[in-house]
């Protein structure tokens, strides 16, 4: 019996072949890896995933056309996997693709547990342009309005019709516009009094009303973004509007094209992921360490000052990343005397009296986690600041995904400069 919560290694994902997706325990690995690129929002390593398993769809396709029997389910199944991927890939497909991916697939992600208004608002953020984030609404928001997908098994009524309508998620787009109250301001109210007062609604099984709902705050958030820009989490990789006006021109991201829109989202991505082999390398010792020590910080917490005297980079990393997973790279600078006095002393010294008794008397903030890790990987380590940055911000990415909102001002990419550059 193969443990159901297994990740597929992402080192593995280059040494994949057909023997390999045949096996039991293939499936559920790669589409709880898929999961884990989701939260974490990886693009990167999803478009090497995507790219390993259409070239062995490919050859599944060849061997059907030679008479060789498959498995037609599990083929099924990989293939759905892609079009789980490349929502989590958004940012590095053609605008026709991600209409596409959105008018066909979109109650499939979101049943799926892909967070879809997560990967919206990433690609939003990494693109930052509003001629390009601009079109990509309105993409998504005709894609939604044109989805047959069905949602529940019911007819719906339609309030222009006068009549019952099929339950296409086309159809609950239409219901819900119909139900839109003029005097009711806020979007938020709207949305609410629609899901749990519309009668067609309340006969959905509780599954299915969490799948609409989903749908109607991506379908509104891209209608109405001003009103909605704190319903979810923001994930940084470039600055938003406000650190570009204090930047100037070299911050902004100047696009005209498709194609130009793709280079530019490959580059951030290139950029962000870094060197493919210190990927791995981080990978591999995150796996170590999991199998060691499992989620035991006061354990982990002891290795990492032991991997810091080594200045063994990789397993640093992985050490920050881990702790960052089970939410205690906080409880760390709060709760370690030694480290808290050591810190306090280092910066006293760097920083001054205020900073330093700011910390003492409350160290679990978002500035200090920052300072924190700019000691560990440049000072510690002997990283340069923009590879320093990169990491912190990966790690911010976490805390993000853990839903604190607040870490999405650990580091941002500056295109113009080509270098991950620290908040202040």
């Amino acid at each position: 019996m193969f443990d159901q919560n297994k990740i597929l290694d992402i080192d593995e994902i280059f040494t994949l072949d057909l023997e390999r997706l045949n096996s039991s325990s293939a499936p559920k690995e790669i589409y709880n890896l898929i999961l884990s690129l989701d939260k974490i929002k990886e693009p990167g390593v999803a478009l090497n995933l995507i790219k390993k398993l259409n070239e062995l769809l490919e050859v599944v396709e060849k061997e059907e056309k030679s008479g060789i029997k498959t498995n037609q389910s599990l083929l099924k199944k990989y293939q759905d996997d892609v079009t789980l991927l490349k929502f989590i890939n958004l940012v590095g497909l053609a605008d026709k693709e991600i209409e596409e991916l959105f008018r066909m697939n979109l109650v499939f992600a979101i049943r799926s547990g892909i967070m879809v208004l997560d990967q919206v608002h990433h690609y939003i953020t990494a693109y930052n342009n509003s001629a390009i984030c601009s079109k990509f609404a309105d993409s998504i928001i005709k894609a939604i309005s044109y989805n047959e997908e069905n949602l529940g098994s019911k007819q719906i009524f339609l309030e222009t019709e006068k009549k019952p309508a099929s339950p296409k998620l086309n159809n609950w787009i239409r219901s819900y516009n119909q139900s839109f109250n003029p005097q009711l301001r806020s979007i938020i109210l709207q949305e609410s009094e629609y899901l749990s007062t519309n009668k067609d609604v309340l006969k959905l099984s509780k599954e299915e009303r969490k799948i609409l709902e989903q749908v109607i705050k991506i379908y509104d958030f891209l209608r109405f973004p001003e009103q909605l820009s704190d319903r979810i989490v923001p994930v940084n990789i470039l600055p938003d509007q406000s650190v570009i006006s204090k930047l100037g021109k070299a911050a902004e991201v100047k696009v005209s094209s498709t194609k130009d829109k793709l280079m530019v989202g490959e580059e951030v991505l290139a950029a962000y992921q870094g060197d493919p082999r210190q990927v791995k390398a981080i990978s591999k010792e995150q796996e170590k360490l999991a199998k060691k020590f499992g989620d035991d910080a006061i354990k982990l917490r002891a290795e990492f000052f032991k991997t810091v005297q080594k200045k063994d980079v990789n397993r640093t990393i992985a050490l920050l990343r881990i702790l960052a997973q089970i939410n205690d790279l906080e409880n760390f600078l709060g709760e370690d005397q030694k480290l808290n006095q050591f810190l306090g002393a280092i910066w006293e010294k760097q920083y001054g009296e205020d900073f330093s008794a700011q910390f003492r008397k409350n160290p679990v903030q978002l500035k200090f986690v920052r300072q924190f890790l700019r000691y560990v990987l440049e000072s510690r380590l002997g990283l340069e600041s923009s590879d320093a940055a990169r990491i912190g911000l990966q790690i911010g990415n976490i805390f993000v995904g853990l839903g604190k909102k607040s870490y999405n001002k650990m580091a941002y990419f500056d295109v113009g400069k080509k270098e991950f550059i620290w908040f202040d």
